[in-house]
């Protein structure tokens, strides 16, 4: 059993009866609302998220509670290192021991909107997934499809707002050129979690599923602006 696995077993113990109240909070209605409350928890959970461990959010009942705990941890942990920085495809990455802070390469000289004016989807999600979490507004358009154990997770906004803290130690950055767009991937060897993010000079997308590489890449691919 590696760090990872030992660090999730002791998670789920600690925190049974922090989960259990936070998923009785984040439960839908056939309509798909929320609480104000919800909303604002969740408008945290994305600004400061870290999908190391998106194979918790693909586990069942505990998705979103389990992401909310575990960031809460990472926050909790002063940094003390100081980061190595490196630019990889206009996303700047602060390197830590244990994860890389991503934000978006802006030129000093453009004007960039804060806000979402053309929004985009997944054209393509497989038969069976079902939206179980999203939240959709003028600045953040985020959304969670399930089906048992699999999970597709789809983020979307303006390039300023980007700032990711995602894991570097289980994990591995790269790039990887599909036709005439060109993603930074992120994933763990041996792993069928993949997330493909990509900035098009308005906007940050991220794909993350945990159907392999292959099928990843297709809802990436099928990624359109909404009519």
């Amino acid at each position: 059993m590696n760090e990872h696995d030992i660090f999730t077993s002791v998670l789920g113990e600690v925190f049974e009866t922090e989960l259990d109240g936070l998923t009785a909070e984040i439960t839908l209605d056939r309509e798909h609302e929320f609480s104000d409350k919800f909303d604002r928890k969740m408008r945290k959970l994305i600004k400061r998220r870290s999908r190391s461990y998106f194979s918790l959010i693909c586990t069942a009942g505990r998705r979103a509670a389990c992401i909310a705990v575990i960031v809460l941890l990472l926050l909790a942990n002063p940094f003390t290192v100081n980061a190595i920085r490196q630019t990889i495809l206009g996303f700047i990455m602060d390197n830590y021991s244990d994860h890389a802070k991503v934000t978006v390469e802006l030129d000093k000289n453009e004007q960039y909107s804060d806000r979402i004016e053309t929004v985009y989807d997944i054209m393509a999600i497989p038969e069976g997934f079902e939206i179980e979490q999203f939240l959709d507004d003028e600045t953040w358009h985020v959304v969670y499809y399930t089906k048992g154990n699999d999970g597709i997770f789809f983020f979307q906004c303006p390039v300023q707002l980007y700032n990711n803290s995602m894991d570097n130690e289980y994990s591995v950055f790269e790039e990887f050129k599909d036709g005439n767009r060109t993603y930074m991937l992120h994933y763990r060897n041996g792993d069928s979690h993949y997330t493909f993010i990509w900035n098009d000079g308005v906007y940050v997308f991220e794909v993350a599923s945990n159907l392999g590489r292959d099928k990843t890449l297709e809802l990436c691919r099928s990624v359109k602006q909404r009519e």
